[in-house]
């Protein structure tokens, strides 16, 4: 039976749900195929991190618009210049009337991976932890 004392577990174990949901959703969105692009490429930017190579952040500016964050399988794909569309949810892109495949990025495939196990644990360890108080 629940108790007043259950309450901060509880909220306890739906952060934690919230925040694995919330990098798996990120991790995809970094992929660049939740998008749709229709433009001209007018920046590519790499900012370097502490493990040049490892984990810099790459980023992408259509028709000098917004920037937005893009793993090294959507940024290796076009250029400066080039004409690029894409449909939402799709990993074809089209790159100067070149149709190009976007990869699934390690860091999605990974947080997949891991996601449900993590969201699992939390919950058994919840249960858990609920039936000792």
């Amino acid at each position: 039976m629940l108790s007043p004392r259950h309450i901060p577990l509880l909220c306890l174990v739906a952060v934690g749900l919230v925040l694995v949901t919330a990098n798996l959703a990120v991790t995809l969105l970094r992929t660049g195929i939740p998008r749709s692009l229709d433009g001209e490429v007018t920046t590519k930017r790499i900012l370097y991190e502490k493990h040049p190579g490892n984990d810099d952040v790459l980023r992408l500016e259509i028709d000098a618009g917004r920037p937005f964050q893009v793993e090294r399988g959507l940024f290796s794909r076009v250029t400066v210049g080039a004409k690029v569309g894409k449909s939402a949810w799709s990993r074809s892109i089209t790159v100067d009337d070149a149709q190009k495949t976007i990869p699934w990025s390690v860091d999605f495939v990974g947080m997949l991976r891991i996601a449900p196990l993590l969201g699992a644990g939390l919950v058994i360890l919840g249960y858990r932890a609920m039936r000792s108080v």
